[in-house]
């Protein structure tokens, strides 16, 4: 398996996406959504993101 990429959207504690990453993404205008989604690096752990238009909830498997 591959490490994910560490990415400056990713690098804050929180983990949180920055507004303006969320926003290109929903909008379709991201140049690299993947940047963005998928595990990342947050903090001293890692963050699962993804972007599923009308869902009510996501559950993730660890």
């Amino acid at each position: 398996m591959r490490k994910p990429r560490a990415t400056a959207a990713t690098s804050g504690p929180d983990g949180l996406a920055p507004a303006g990453d969320v926003a290109a993404i929903v909008a379709g205008t991201h140049g690299d959504p993947f940047a963005v989604l998928g595990v990342q690096e947050a903090g001293k752990g890692f963050v699962a993101r993804c972007f599923v238009p009308n869902a009510e909830f996501v559950t993730a498997y660890t």
